[in-house]
C-alpha cells in the first residue's frame, strides 16, 4: 500500500479489508481451539470459507438460512443485490461530493496563510453538517446496503447489523446499538475473555475501547500517512468517559447525543484535515523520525515556493 503509493480510498478499503479477515481469523480460531484440543475435531473447509466471506464476525457451525426462516426458495434475490450495489454506488459518489464541495475548499489551503482563531472556528462549524451527513452515508453503506446485498447472495439470515442507534439517549446504549457486528465480536472475544481471566467488567470495558480506539486510529493513521491520534483521544479516552453519561430523560439524552456526534465528526473531519494539508503546505522544521510524531498543523511555517 505504501511502497505503490495507492490513494486514500483504495488505502481505506484495502486496511478495513485487511482488519476484517484478522479478526475472523481470530474468531475462528478462538472458538474451535478448546473443542480441536479437547475433542480432535475441527470444522470442515467449506465452514471457514463460508464464515469468511459471511456478514458476521461471531464463528458458528450454523447459521440460519433465508429459505430456512421463511420457506421461500433458496434462489437469490438478484433485483435485491443489485439495488443495494446501487446505494452502495449512490452513496460513495454522494460522500465524494459531500468532501469536494464542503470539506476540501475549506482546507486544502491550509498553512498557506496566518489562520486567526475565528476563521479556524469557522472553518470547522462549516463542517459539522456535512461531516454528519458522511457519517450518516457511510453507515447506511456499509451497514446496511453493503451487508445486506451480501446476506443475500449467501441466503445468510440473520440481518440485524444495527440496531435503533438513532433514538437512543445514552453513549452506552449507542455504542451497542450502531454496530452490532463489531460490539458482538468485541463481547464475545474480549469483553467475555478479560473477565474469565479474572479481569473486572470495568477493566473489560475500558480494554475493549482502547482496542476498537486503536483499530480506527491505525485505519486513520496508514490512510492519511500520518500520525495524528484524535481518533485514539475522542473515542478511546472521551468516548470511554462519556459511556457513563446517563441524561434521565431519553428526549435530552437524544438530543445531546445528535450534537455530539454531529461536532465530533465535525472536530475529526477538521483536525485530520488540517493536519493533512499542513505536510503539504507546511516545512518540515525539525528531523524526519520526530515530525512523524509532531503535529505539523500546531506550528505551520509555510512553503516558500507557495507563499
Amino acid at each position: 500500500m505504501l511502497h505503490y503509493a495507492m490513494p486514500f480510498a483504495s488505502s481505506f478499503a484495502l486496511l478495513c479489508e485487511s482488519v476484517r479477515f484478522l479478526m475472523k481469523s481470530h474468531a475462528f480460531v478462538r472458538s474451535n481451539t478448546p473443542r480441536a484440543l479437547a475433542e480432535g475435531v475441527v470444522p470442515a473447509f467449506h465452514k471457514f470459507l463460508y464464515f469468511m466471506f459471511a456478514p458476521t464476525l461471531v464463528y458458528s457451525d450454523w447459521y440460519p438460512r433465508t429459505d430456512f426462516l421463511t420457506g421461500r426458495s433458496p434462489n437469490v434475490r438478484w433485483r435485491l443485490v443489485a439495488y443495494h450495489l446501487l446505494e452502495v454506488v449512490g452513496c460513495l459518489f454522494y460522500i465524494s461530493f459531500l468532501v469536494q464541495r464542503y470539506h476540501l475548499p475549506v482546507f486544502r489551503d491550509f498553512g498557506l496563510r496566518p489562520l486567526t482563531p475565528l476563521e479556524g472556528a469557522s472553518a470547522v462549524l462549516s463542517t459539522v453538517l456535512p461531516s454528519g451527513m458522511v457519517m450518516l452515508c457511510y453507515f447506511y453503506l456499509l451497514l446496511h446496503a453493503w451487508h445486506n446485498a451480501w446476506a443475500e447472495m449467501l441466503r445468510f439470515g440473520d440481518r440485524m447489523f444495527y440496531l435503533d442507534w438513532w433514538n437512543q439517549g445514552s453513549f452506552a446504549a449507542w455504542y451497542r446499538t450502531w454496530n452490532v457486528l463489531i460490539n458482538d465480536w468485541l463481547y464475545a472475544y474480549v469483553y467475555k475473555d478479560v473477565v474469565l481471566l479474572g479481569g473486572s467488567r470495568l477493566a473489560a470495558k475500558a480494554i475493549v475501547f482502547f482496542l476498537s480506539a486503536a483499530v480506527h486510529e491505525f485505519l486513520m493513521g496508514f490512510t492519511l500517512r500520518l500520525f495524528y491520534p484524535v481518533t485514539y483521544f475522542f473515542f478511546g479516552i472521551i468516548g470511554f468517559l462519556m459511556s457513563f453519561l446517563n441524561f434521565g430523560s431519553t428526549a435530552v439524552g437524544n438530543i445531546g447525543l445528535w450534537l455530539s456526534l454531529f461536532i465530533g465528526d465535525g472536530l475529526l473531519f477538521s483536525l485530520y484535515a488540517m493536519e493533512y494539508y499542513a505536510r503539504q503546505n507546511c516545512e518540515q522544521i525539525i528531523d524526519s523520525s520526530r515530525d512523524l510524531f509532531i503535529p505539523r498543523s500546531w506550528s505551520c511555517v509555510p512553503i516558500a515556493s507557495k507563499t
